[in-house]
Formats: C-alpha cells, sequence, structure tokens
C-alpha cells in the first residue's frame, strides 16, 4: 500500500510488473545470485508504472522502440559475457574414451 498511485496501475500494468518479477528471478536464478521473489515482485511494480508512465508520456510506439533497443543490446553483452568451454593451456583434448 501506497508504493505507486493506484489511478495507474491497471491489468497491463500488473502483467508487466508480473513479466518483470519473472524475468529477475530467472536471471538471478541462472547467474546463481540470490535474490527475494516479493522484493522482484515490488520492483516489477514500481517498474511497470515507471514504464506506464513514459508510455503516456513519449508514446507506447516510441517506448517500445527505445526497449527493443535495450533488450537487444543485453543480449549481445549477455553473449559476449557466456564462458567458453576451453581446455586449458597445455593439456591435450583427446576423443578417445576408456572401455
Amino acid at each position: 500500500k501506497g508504493i505507486v498511485e493506484a489511478g495507474v496501475v491497471d491489468q497491463h500494468v500488473i502483467f508487466g510488473a508480473l513479466i518483470g518479477a519473472i524475468f529477475w528471478n530467472l536471471i538471478t536464478w541462472w547467474r546463481g545470485i540470490p535474490s527475494s521473489s516479493s522484493h522482484a515482485l515490488i520492483g516489477g511494480i514500481v517498474g511497470a508504472v515507471i514504464a506506464a508512465i513514459v508510455a503516456l508520456l513519449i508514446g507506447a510506439t516510441a517506448l517500445m522502440s527505445a526497449l527493443t533497443y535495450g533488450i537487444e543490446r543485453f543480449f549481445e553483452w549477455q553473449l559476449k559475457q557466456a564462458p567458453t568451454a576451453t581446455a586449458p593451456a597445455g593439456t591435450q583434448v583427446s576423443s578417445h574414451r576408456p572401455t
């Protein structure tokens, strides 16, 4: 109660908050970072309200364009950060399996 203005919250904001919280929980789980689902929901609500207000101010099309650009850059960065499966220097890799 009192986190955001009640008049701004509708079913789209709630859906956005849930998607944001789920996404955050998956990212933290994937990276092995301890996180709180209840805090993720609060952050999701705040983020969804901010997105709804920005959509009203600049228009939904501009907001979607900016979000698409940001998400693309995020995944490009994540792919660059992904560990590669390489053998330590000086190690010989053999395809022979012991019987």
